[in-house]
């Protein structure tokens, strides 16, 4: 089973590690080391260690946030193109019959496939990832048919939600913190998620 108690406690066994992740987190660019050490803390969680990994090999830890930064990009992308092009719909329509609001309307349907398609990106996401760390192959992260057959499961779902919850819960609290909240909320959530996904990754046998 997932230990969520686990997960949730881990960002916090090490103060000084934590700390640091935060700082590294607060500057974009920069942040993408903490984003890297998140994959890092996926690879011991997947390896059966409990504690967080060291601050090290700081080469990997950015290259790995970037490629990340990427492959999420990928992953979204249908989405982007999805919403751009109902959008250039609504407008042209609006144009068309001298109602901008009505044309908007019209594209309705559009921007509802949009939607189902950034919640199937934010969906697969997770689990693209912890197979792009697993195999330690940037191509992994596209395994269409391993990543289906992980994340269409009542496991991953469940964990999916948690996560997803857990997120938005500490982005509110922490965002009300000015100028650091956002970056301490993103990484304390990055740790905790990812040790949840690469446990509900090792459970998932397919």
């Amino acid at each position: 089973m997932v230990d969520y108690k686990e997960a949730i406690k881990k960002p916090f066994t090490d103060i000084k590690k934590l700390v640091i992740g935060i700082a590294l987190s607060i500057l974009p660019i920069i942040n993408f080391f903490a984003v890297g050490y998140s994959l890092e803390v996926a690879r011991s969680t997947l390896n059966k260690k409990k504690t967080l990994p060291d601050w090290e090999k700081w080469r990997d830890l950015f290259v790995n946030g970037l490629l990340v930064v990427i492959i999420s990009i990928v992953y979204f992308l249908p989405t982007l193109i999805a919403f751009m092009l109902s959008l250039a719909y609504g407008i042209s329509a609006g144009l068309a019959s001298e109602d901008i609001l009505g044309g908007l309307f019209a594209a309705g349907p559009f921007m509802i496939i949009a939607g189902l398609l950034f919640l199937l990106a934010a969906y697969l996401l997770p689990v693209s990832i912890i197979n792009f760390v697993k195999q330690n192959s940037f191509k992994e992260a596209f395994a269409i048919n391993l990543i289906f057959k992980k994340a269409f499961t009542v496991k991953y779902l469940g964990a999916w939600i948690i996560s997803a919850i857990i997120t938005l819960a500490l982005g509110f609290v922490f965002g009300l913190i000015p100028i650091i909240g956002g970056a301490i909320g993103s990484f304390i959530s990055g740790i905790i998620v990812m040790t949840i996904y690469a446990q509900v990754y090792s459970e998932i046998k397919k």
